[in-house]
């Protein structure tokens, strides 16, 4: 199993000296596809592929440019004179393309941030900390700033591919060009047209899964987007309908009450909807687990996701099916009615706004509302936020932000196929098609907004799904045919379901050679203790990559930072991730891989040069994962002593230095005592011994600093 993807690249060389803008791309039907990279779904079943494997099909772009699911291509026009090459992904970007010009030289691409950094300095050029996209993504806070929010980097020299774009390169020039030059669902000029040649493509497409060796599940809720989802596959072939099974969310693993009440309706009408068509709740299959350290976790996060989505959330196991699972899911739905998130901004807008203030002005100072960030870093932000809501189209303001939401955040959002994939589930986003994006552009927005997009597509696979309420009343009212359908809130028949799940997963054993320690690898690691650990030597890490003006405005940032991780005030596990993103920059944390060398010069064959290749990474020593710089580690015990307590640090990895301790000792979660900061890694406490459960805490500081570098929990102690 590859955990984490090594730094493989693709250069095309070019003269080019910049990047240009273009309404065209010249003869596009005389390209032919060379790479593919990712899972394309379409009418002949499922394409998948590397970008380090040369293809040898007929396809144009214009055939695979619609094919659902998460990749990116590359195709080749060859000429007389030399190649052109067009770089291309799905029509939502959920793949992204990573790509920089070194001017004069080549262009570098891939689906990973640190494959492009990989490439640069393999042509020994460097890249510089992007400090707008670097301290707007980390001091922001909530949905928006947990994924890319720009076309912009870490870095100043990468960029990332629009969704609504391509990228052409030929021997003497690099451009942008629209993406719907490439697209047949782009030449369809009427909304129910499209809606149409849609429905046939995917109910097509999903008769192809049925003859496929893998489990099949439908994530069912109450929502609009699932139901949808169940129309689609209803009106497929009979085979395909029996073969799949249906899955929900179970109420009672959410802690938040009124999580737990929505959920709870969610899986009611997804019962109603299992009882009423004859479907059957899901059979999982047997699962199985690998034990994870916490630089493993997050080595293997950052390989897939970096500049791209920062939702880490640190796991010392990774739980994962024996055999593969096709899963089908409603993402990309909420874009065929307008977003939620969309027409709540669009409200506070109308009701905050000042008079005299622009769109662009009060929206920035919304996103940063909540936000940790310095008085110089927010003015730094506000600039980029702005900047960014300027190219959005649309005529209205919601229309604008809905644009932002689909080039921005969805893309992340639902783009995870790969990481998913580690878990030997392939994710479909039926939804996600081509032409229906068509016809979401083409009906006026105040009727896509009604659910006049949505109701279409009911009304062309299984109008009877609307015999049933949504979740949402505001879409019951617009949808439903029966509005006044009463359930039981008390039927719990779907709890027998949702336990075979459980017990699945409560079962699940330890693939062979990947039991906790098995690797000699510390993975028993407390998550919250090992961020701030992380964080702390990763932002002293970075302000060394920095000029000296930036390195006193990081400085402050990470300042305000670490005491808000500190005080639990935002989530240091996104911070985790964003923080390696900028350090990916300059030491990318994956070996090198394949390089693949295409040239637009005639009398330069393209070829493939092998680089050293590593499937999984287990350094000796925990490291930031990036450049193996080692990070301070502690693993402190606790005895009971004839005097009391004994608190040993067992430090590992310490930096050079002067260094000092402190110690606190627990009993049942309070606090009883403490050893100020010393020399000394170990302290003594004469405390009397009586029952109860006993933990100690050990802290390392650089000698004369404030902020302590680690603080690590022991394990409990029960007298």
């Amino acid at each position: 199993m590859e955990l984490f993807r090594s730094a493989d690249y693709i250069a095309i060389k070019s003269k080019a000296q910049n990047l240009q803008k273009s309404s065209s791309v010249l003869e596009v039907n005389k390209h032919r596809l060379k790479y593919f990279s990712g899972i394309g779904l379409g009418t002949q079943g499922i394409m998948s592929g590397s970008l380090t494997d040369l293809r040898t099909t007929d396809s144009s772009p214009n055939n695979i440019s619609d094919l659902q699911g998460e990749w990116i291509a590359i195709t080749e026009h060859k000429k007389r004179n030399g190649s052109s090459f067009l770089v291309f992904s799905d029509s939502y970007g959920y793949a992204p393309v990573f790509y920089s010009l070194i001017p004069g030289v080549a262009v570098i691409v891939l689906d990973t941030f640190q494959g492009v950094v990989a490439g640069r300095q393999q042509y020994g050029t460097s890249c510089t900390l992007n400090v707008p996209s670097y301290v707007t993504t980390v001091g922001g806070l909530g949905g928006h700033f947990a994924n890319s929010i720009s076309e912009q980097t870490m870095a100043n020299e990468i960029q990332i591919l629009h969704s609504e774009a391509t990228l052409n390169v030929t021997s003497s020039y690099a451009s942008l060009s629209p993406r719907t030059l490439i697209s047949p669902a782009a030449s369809i000029s009427k909304p129910d047209e499209a809606v149409r040649v849609g429905v046939r493509q995917i109910i097509s497409s999903l008769s192809q899964l049925a003859s496929l060796p893998a489990s099949k599940v439908l994530n069912l809720s109450g929502g609009v987007d699932s139901r949808l989802v169940l129309g689609l596959l209803m009106g497929a072939s009979g085979e395909a309908i029996d073969t799949f099974q249906v899955l929900s969310s179970d109420p009672r693993a959410w802690k938040s009450r009124a999580s737990r009440k929505i959920i709870h309706r969610d899986i009611t009408i997804a019962n109603e909807l299992v009882r009423r068509f004859g479907l059957k709740w899901w059979e999982p299959p047997k699962k199985e687990k690998r034990a994870l350290s916490f630089f493993e976790s997050l080595t293997m996060f950052q390989s897939l996701r970096s500049n791209y989505s920062y939702t880490f959330s640190p796991s010392a196991t990774l739980l994962g099916n024996k055999t593969p699972v096709i899963s089908l899911r409603g993402g990309g739905g909420e874009l065929l009615r307008g977003t939620s998130e969309a027409t709540n901004l669009t409200a506070t807008y109308k009701r905050t706004a000042k008079s005299n203030e622009s769109l662009e002005a009060w929206y920035a100072e919304e996103r940063l509302r909540k936000s940790y960030l310095t008085d110089n870093a927010k003015k730094i932000s506000a600039d980029l936020i702005r900047n960014n809501l300027a190219k959005a189209e649309g005529t209205t303001v919601e229309e604008k932000l809905n644009h932002i939401y689909f080039t921005g955040r969805n893309r992340a959002h639902f783009g995870h196929t790969r990481l998913s994939y580690l878990q030997h589930e392939l994710p479909i986003h039926v939804l996600s098609s081509a032409y229906l994006l068509q016809a979401s552009r083409l009906i006026d927005f105040g009727s896509k907004k009604n659910g006049a997009l949505v109701k279409n597509i009911f009304c062309q696979t299984r109008e009877e799904l609307l015999d049933l309420p949504f979740e949402n009343p505001t879409w019951t009212n617009k949808l439903s045919n029966s509005n006044d359908v009463v359930f039981d809130e008390n039927d719990e028949s779907w709890t027998e379901a949702m336990d075979r799940i459980r017990d699945a997963n409560n079962s699940a054993r330890y693939a062979p050679g990947w039991e906790i320690n098995a690797r000699s690898r510390y993975t028993q690691y407390n998550g919250p203790d090992s961020s701030l650990n992380y964080l702390r030597a990763g932002f002293r890490q970075l302000e060394e990559f920095v000029s000296v003006p930036e390195k006193g405005l990081l400085r402050e940032q990470h300042r305000i930072l670490i005491t808000a991780a500190q005080a639990k005030k935002v989530n240091a596990f996104h911070l985790v991730a964003k923080l390696p993103s900028a350090l990916d920059a300059f030491v990318p944390s994956a070996p090198k891989g394949q390089a693949v060398i295409l040239s637009t010069q005639t009398e330069n064959n393209s070829h493939i040069r092998g680089l050293p290749s590593l499937t999984f990474n287990t350094p000796k020593v925990p490291s930031d994962g990036w450049n193996n710089v080692v990070i301070p580690e502690l693993r402190p015990t606790i005895n009971v002593t004839s005097n009391g307590f004994r608190i040993e640090a067992n430090a590992l990895n310490l930096p050079s230095g002067m260094l000092e301790f402190a110690f606190y000792l627990l009993k049942d979660g309070e606090r009883i005592a403490i050893q100020w900061y010393g020399d000394n890694p170990g302290s003594d406490f004469s405390i009397p011994v009586s029952p109860g459960t006993y933990q100690g805490i050990a802290f390392l500081r650089e000698a004369g600093t404030e902020t302590y570098l680690v603080m690590t929990r022991s394990k409990p102690l029960v007298i």
